[in-house]
């Protein structure tokens, strides 16, 4: 049930022209998005590009999910693209509803936002990847910087998209 209810409510199939821009650096995050096909860029607001760029099942914004986010660089299609939206407030309105579900995400969102804080603040980004050792990490074109070890002061992962928490 609860499945069917996200899919409704809060999940959209996107398609983008060449060209488009889905988001910019400074704007808040509303939604994130997975990756289903074609070419995107994705810059930061330092003008670093993402190596290697995005691919097809990728994750772009999953923060917007668990916290108040502002994107941090931005991201446009190079070709007729298409993504999957998960709409952030809708999401968090239909976990309310589903006492399990609300359960296991906030213990995910607990975990998620733990290991951001502990990312130095010159790494973050708006595209988190998994490394070997299980940290994520972002993304780093080839002449990046060394980290500088500031962490992000994120808020803690409660729900502050829906008046009823």
């Amino acid at each position: 049930v609860l499945m069917h209810r996200l899919v409704g409510a809060a999940l959209r199939q996107c398609t983008v022209a060449s060209m488009d821009i889905l988001f910019d650096a400074g704007e808040e995050a509303r939604r994130m998005y997975f990756v289903k096909s074609g070419d995107f860029e994705y810059r930061l607001r330092t003008s670093e590009l993402l190596v290697p760029p995005l691919q097809p099942q990728e994750c772009v914004a999953e923060a917007a999910l668990w916290t108040n986010w502002r994107h941090l660089g931005s991201l446009q299609a190079l070709s007729p693209s298409e993504l999957i939206q998960v709409d952030a407030a809708k999401f968090g309105e239909e976990m309310l509803k589903h006492p399990s579900g609300w359960t296991i995400s906030r213990s995910y969102a607990e975990d998620f936002l733990m290991r951001l804080n502990e990312m130095p603040t010159d790494t973050l980004s708006d595209i988190l990847r998994h490394s070997d050792n299980g940290f994520w990490t972002p993304p780093r074109s080839p002449d990046a910087a060394e980290a500088s070890g500031d962490t992000a002061e994120l808020p803690s992962p409660t729900c502050n998209r829906t008046p009823t928490c």
